[in-house]
Formats: structure tokens, sequence, C-alpha cells
């Protein structure tokens, strides 16, 4: 979903500002790096979360069977 909401948005801000003001094949070509740079940063962020959140998980686990 970040994915979409990411690329998508960023796609169309570009189209409506950026290549409006330049309408040209290399202006609308450039969003395409540009847009999986910004998603980059909300995908590294919802993996480290998802990646802190396993660790601890694993381990609690860890715990409760040492403590059994």
């Amino acid at each position: 979903m970040a994915t979409l909401v990411c690329v998508c948005s960023v796609r169309l801000i570009w189209v409506w500002t950026v290549f409006a003001a330049s309408p040209d094949y290399v202006t609308l070509m450039i969003v395409y790096p540009i847009s999986w740079a910004v998603t980059v940063v909300p995908l590294l962020y919802l993996y480290v979360r998802l990646m802190k959140r396993i660790k601890r998980r694993f381990e609690e686990r860890a715990l409760e069977a040492e403590a059994a």
C-alpha cells in the first residue's frame, strides 16, 4: 500500500507541477527514478519497524522456552 501511495502521488504531483512547467520528454521520464527514491524512505521505515517487531517476538518466545 505504501508503494502505491508514494509512487502514484509523487508521479501525479510531478506531472501536474514540474511537467506542466516544462513539458519535455526528459522531464516526464525523470520522475521514475525520483518516485523510486522517494518510495524507498517509507519502505525502509516499515521494514525496520517490522524487523524490530519480529525480533521482539522471537526474544519473547526464547525467554518463554527457557522458563518452561
